[in-house]
């Protein structure tokens, strides 16, 4: 039986249990809590895009959560939502217009320091810091992702995109690496490549090739559409019937729009996603820090 215990950072403790796949997971109810605001933050993002006429889906663990537990996954700690690319490039301008002043909108275009191909909506006054990230300088609040859904081909030419944005996102992620790992120097080898891919190319430009990548197919009329910028890799990409104009699933106390084929979505990226996991296959993020009651500073 794994017990909770306090983890300090940064002097503040709060309670973790260590999990069996690696990594901590924050206690039950304070992760209630957070999956409580991310909530009322998913309606009003929501009521944004109705607003203005953006097409979105749940996507993820998100999708899952809602048509196997018809809310959060009980150990999850964010909301996943996916926007076509069209929409998508329209949001920084759409929320600088409306989104309230307690939430926060990032991205690669208006913090560098901000690691991941797409976007974020954040709540300030939070906290909720992933492993490996906690030496950067953006807003490391409790939130919600948002994936761009770009269009892509089928066949040999998907695979050498995949492949392509692969060696791109490892490039991307050595860019934004520390020389140290819970506060030791990582090995030398791995230093001197942190080094070089430092002194190689810039983070903006890293960006750049992995944003060039993901919109390669823009405008061209084809069947599929994927998240390049996903953890499931080739499983994220479907053809446009799969998500279709999306369908109402339940979510908590609420109703929003899903991919309309959401048992093939599912199947795909999940299998079996009706069973629930054993506890060393719980899929979960490395949270080595959390608070409803203030922000997070890197040191």
């Amino acid at each position: 039986m794994h017990h909770p215990f306090l983890l300090s950072y940064q002097g503040v403790f709060f309670e973790v249990k260590p999990h069996l796949g690696g990594g901590y997971l924050v206690d039950e109810a304070l992760l209630r809590k957070i999956q409580l605001a991310e909530l009322d933050m998913l309606k009003i993002v929501i009521d944004i895009f109705e607003s203005n006429n953006i097409r979105y889906y749940l996507s993820g663990g998100t999708v899952l959560g809602a048509v196997r537990h018809q809310g959060f996954i009980p150990w999850d700690d964010d909301i996943d939502i996916m926007v076509p690319r069209k929409d998508y490039d329209k949001l920084e301008c759409i929320f600088n217009r409306y989104l309230p002043k307690h939430l926060v909108f990032q991205n690669c275009g208006n913090c560098t320091h901000f690691p991941y191909v797409f976007s974020r909506v954040m709540l300030r006054g939070t906290a909720l810091v992933f492993q490996g990230t906690e030496h950067l300088y953006f807003h490391h609040g409790v939130h919600i992702d948002i994936q761009p859904l770009d269009t892509v081909p089928n066949g040999w030419k998907f695979n050498i995109l995949m492949f392509a944005m692969r060696m791109a996102k490892m490039l991307l992620n050595i860019r934004y690496l520390s020389p140290y790992k819970n506060g030791k120097k990582r090995p030398l080898v791995k230093r001197i490549i942190i080094y070089l891919v430092a002194m190689t190319i810039s983070r903006e430009a890293a960006h750049k090739i992995c944003n060039k990548l993901m919109t390669m197919y823009q405008g061209h009329d084809l069947e599929h559409v994927a998240c390049l910028g996903g953890i499931y890799g080739k499983k994220e990409c479907f053809p446009k019937w799969v998500l279709g104009r999306g369908t109402q699933l339940k979510f908590e106390d609420s109703y929003f729009n899903g991919p309309e084929k959401y048992d093939i979505y599912l199947r795909q990226l999940y299998g079996n996603y009706m069973e629930v996991p054993d506890e060393d296959k719980k899929q979960h993020h490395q949270v080595i820090y959390a608070s409803l009651t203030g922000e997070f500073r890197p040191q």
